[in-house]
């Protein structure tokens, strides 16, 4: 809900679509609040996998965590909101990395300033492209493939096989 009031007024060219987990109490109340706001406002409800929206986004507002890795790996630059300190630092080195824009920790920032924040990213297509190649260069979605290699690797040095572990 903060995001959408946050949001509320800007310009009706853009589309805006608001994730609710499958976790949030009174998801269905919040939908409806959401989609009351404006007529340019869509919900998604419940979604186990969000690949489709990370694939079809030009822009996110995130609260740091799994789904900043995940939106950069799609190359979806974003704007990141840390839920606390250590969060915001980690959020911190994914801007200097130029996958997103960090705000700090949530608590400490206005509704005005995250508006700011997103409609001046939603009015630069080229700062948004640079984000973009940022996320799919630094994040390719293959770092467990990497470490069970790696860790196969280390056993077979060991001379440990997979006969050997049975």
């Amino acid at each position: 809900m903060r995001a959408a009031r946050a949001l509320n007024g800007s310009d009706k060219a853009f589309r805006f679509r608001f994730v609710i987990g499958a976790g949030v109490k009174d998801a269905a109340k919040i939908a409806s609040a959401v989609i009351a706001l404006a007529d340019n406002y869509e919900t998604v409800e419940g979604a186990d996998d969000l690949s489709i929206e990370y694939a079809s986004a030009d822009l996110a507002l995130c609260a740091f965590g799994v789904t900043a890795y995940e939106l950069a790996a799609f190359g979806v630059p974003a704007v990141y909101l840390g839920l606390s300190p250590d969060h915001a630092l980690s959020a911190e080195a994914f801007a200097q990395g130029g996958m997103g824009l960090n705000l700090g920790v949530a608590s400490e920032i206005s509704d005005t300033d995250i508006a700011a924040a997103l409609q001046g990213m939603m009015a630069t297509p080229a700062r948004r492209r640079e984000m973009r190649a940022a996320g799919l260069a630094t994040l390719d979605g293959l770092g467990a493939a990497r470490i069970a290699a790696d860790l196969g690797a280390a056993l077979k040095e060991e001379g440990w096989s997979l006969k050997a572990a049975r």
